[in-house]
């Protein structure tokens, strides 16, 4: 419905009336605006995020009704207030709104005079669609999350209102979250918005999120992945990783220790202490510019044996990754640690004493319904052969003897000198089994197909 309602905003002429000019700020604004060097392009979002539902004409979680001119603008009544929402939320985070106004396309105009406009999103950063020229667009919104494969999410004002006159638009619009997350390609037409992305722009002297969070290596509690951490399967082992603060700004209860290479990856090593599957661990109160953390967590073992490498990086979340261009790292590939998980002794094997994959097993005809009867067969064994390798019909259907019994050729015979149970000899006597699995013995391996 949310896309519906954009869609059918832009095709109305309703978001174009976002970027109507002739609207300059209010007295409040004008009060507010100062020359800042950095900006928190995290305070922006938050703010942004804090008024999702609020209207033209509610009251705001600073205590105002109304976002700059959004309730009066137009002769008195509401406007098209998108611009005037994403002001509200720059002015009232400290950033600098000189030449700013009700029209969206005063944005674009303000990256461009001012050197802000980029094609790359950052928290906090003003989001333009469908500029047209001459200071003219339908829609500007919040940029309020970054995610580590470049997809946004962004907080509009003056969204999904009623059809009608500019003020039966705007008084039934609300504060939303353009969600779930979309591209941030520049020309690209999201489908969430039913615009075209034409640009990013930041307040005059960038936001302060944009290059501040960087780490260097202290230590860790495992070998360096030159070397290989040996592990058993089902093992778990504490670990830490050590850090220094070498970014300006302090982390906190948003500063992870996640997987990386890719980037939020669900980890196979995850233990249940972790926070999450691609997130072993967090830090606990604040870290200050200079200091050093420890990220302690632990590390579980899969339960199949074999190489592992696995990587780390730290990310604010909501924010940026460390490893970002123009963070101060470290990057996704330096936090690693390479382990090699042996099968546990003690953990029960399978009748055939090879371990199976069960996915592997599914297509095998008869030789697959001996596996799930408990009756374990492995190719790679190479010491028992299945008669469904070379006989039976090759289109799957059930045919004697390899189907009678559990499955064909998964119930060996006796070793020399072995005596049946009786029970088994009248089965085998019935179906004519004794000289089948003598043919079985004496043939040896099946060829290879």
């Amino acid at each position: 419905m949310r896309i519906a309602m954009a869609l059918a905003w832009a095709a109305a002429g309703a978001a174009v009336g976002c970027s109507s000019p002739g609207f300059g700020p209010d007295e409040r604004v004008m009060a507010t605006q100062a020359a800042v060097t950095s900006v928190s392009g995290s305070a922006i979002a938050s703010l942004a995020l804090a008024n999702v539902g609020q209207g033209a004409c509610t009251t705001n979680t600073l205590g105002g009704t109304h976002f700059e001119s959004s309730c009066t603008g137009n002769g008195g009544q509401p406007e098209y207030w998108c611009a005037d929402f994403a002001i509200w939320a720059w002015a009232n985070s400290g950033a600098d709104v000189s030449g700013l106004t009700a029209a969206a396309g005063s944005f674009y105009v303000y990256g461009q005079n001012n050197g802000t406009l980029s094609n790359t999103p950052a928290l906090g950063a003003a989001a333009v669609f469908n500029y047209q020229g001459g200071g003219v667009a339908d829609h500007v919104a919040i940029v309020s999350k970054v995610n580590g494969d470049g997809t946004i999410e962004t907080v509009s004002g003056d969204w999904n209102g009623s059809s009608g006159t500019e003020a039966q638009f705007a008084s039934t619009s609300q504060v939303v979250l353009n969600a779930p997350a979309y591209a941030s390609t520049v020309g690209s037409s999201p489908g969430v918005m039913g615009m075209t992305i034409s640009g990013f722009i930041a307040p005059i002297g960038g936001l302060a999120s944009a290059a501040q969070y960087g780490a260097t290596y202290v230590g860790q509690s495992f070998p360096l992945a030159a070397t290989a951490l040996e592990m058993t399967a089902g093992q778990t082992l504490a670990a830490y990783i050590e850090l220094k603060n070498s970014g300006s700004a302090a982390w906190d209860s948003k500063t992870h220790l996640g997987t990386t290479q890719p980037r939020d990856r669900a980890s196979a090593f995850a233990a249940s202490t972790w926070l999450e599957p691609d997130r072993p661990a967090g830090v606990t109160g604040t870290v200050a510019a200079g200091d050093t953390y420890k990220f302690t967590f632990e590390l579980h073992a899969p339960s199949k044996p074999g190489t592992y490498f696995e990587y780390f990086d730290l990310v604010e979340e909501g924010i940026a990754w460390f490893g970002d261009p123009g963070q101060g790292g470290p990057p996704d590939n330096d936090l690693e640690v390479q382990i090699v998980v042996a099968a546990d002794p003690q953990a029960p094997q399978s009748d055939a004493g090879v371990e199976h994959d069960a996915g592997a097993e599914a297509g095998r005809g008869a030789e697959g319904d001996a596996g799930r009867a408990g009756q374990t067969v492995s190719d790679d064994a190479g010491t028992l052969p299945s008669p469904s390798d070379d006989a039976g019909p090759s289109n799957g259907e059930a045919a004697a003897p390899q189907a009678a019994g559990a499955g064909g050729g998964c119930t060996m015979a006796p070793a020399p000198g072995e005596a049946l149970p009786g029970q088994a000899i009248g089965w085998l006597a019935a179906l004519g089994a004794f000289g089948w699995i003598a043919r079985v013995r004496r043939r040896g391996p099946p060829a290879s197909r």
